[in-house]
């Protein structure tokens, strides 16, 4: 299986950080927290065995992502 995913600047990552560790607390599901998983988004799965496989899945995904910018606006925290 192959994942691709966003990951985020310095500064980002020390705000969904705290609110990782938050949830955590709230939650009791410390996953990310334990293991050190560094924020990010997963935009696409491929489950592939060979190259033969993934490439094309790869070839599509290129032609239909463009590089460019995502601006949150509001994260809402109940309780925070």
């Amino acid at each position: 299986m192959y994942l691709i995913s966003a990951y985020f600047d310095e500064n980002t990552n020390k705000i969904l950080t705290r609110y990782i560790e938050m949830i955590a607390n709230e939650s009791g599901n410390r996953f990310m927290v334990e293991h050190n998983v560094p924020p990010h988004m997963t935009i696409s799965q491929i489950e592939a065995r060979n190259k033969d496989v993934l490439m094309p899945s790869m070839e599509l995904l290129e032609s239909r992502l463009c590089k460019g910018e995502i601006e949150i606006c509001y994260v809402y925290c109940n309780g925070h």
